[in-house]
């Protein structure tokens, strides 16, 4: 059975290798800022507070865990930073 296994694998991975060139996939772009994101506005703030807010983990390695109260304020600091950025 093992070897049969082996067998296995080896065509499944040989035929992603061939298959690969015609898969599609592109090179990420490279967002160095939030004006990056043209996309975000102010109203958009809440909604990413709640997708945050939700993914938070208690088990996660974090120095802090901040809760939807707090995660709002500190979208709206980065937002007027990167603004404050944009005029210099």
């Amino acid at each position: 059975m093992n070897r049969f296994k082996k067998i296995y694998c080896r065509i499944f991975q040989a035929c992603f290798k061939f298959a690969l060139p015609f898969l599609p996939y592109r090179t990420p772009k490279i967002i160095n800022s939030v004006k990056g994101i043209p996309e975000i506005k102010q109203e958009d703030i809440p909604k990413m507070v709640h997708y945050a807010d939700k993914e938070a983990n208690p088990l996660y390695p974090v120095p802090i865990l901040m809760n939807a109260q707090e995660l709002e304020p500190f979208y709206n600091l980065l937002m007027e930073k990167e603004e404050e950025n944009e005029i210099i």
